[in-house]
């Protein structure tokens, strides 16, 4: 996954909106995702840009006590998100 997008969940229940931020910690598969969208050259120097930024909202979310998970391994990471909402 690149960047950090908002998952948003709605839970039937109670009418409430929530939502988590899913990370993406490693630049190799930061750099494959790029390549894989826009094709050209690897582009190391805006995948260590996107790094600093998500460990800076993680940071964020840990202070706010707002919910985030990592976004592999991808095979399980609805379940994972679903868990901690």
């Amino acid at each position: 996954m690149i960047g950090w997008w908002v998952k948003w969940l709605l839970n039937k229940s109670n009418k409430v909106v929530k939502s988590i931020f899913v990370i993406e910690s490693n630049k190799e598969q930061i750099i494959e995702n790029f390549l894989k969208r826009e094709g050209g050259n690897p582009q190391e120097y805006r995948a260590e840009i996107s790094i600093a930024y998500g460990n800076w909202l993680k940071n964020e979310c840990e202070k706010e006590n707002i919910k985030f998970v990592e976004s592999r391994p991808w095979n399980n990471l609805l379940e994972r998100a679903i868990k901690i909402m």
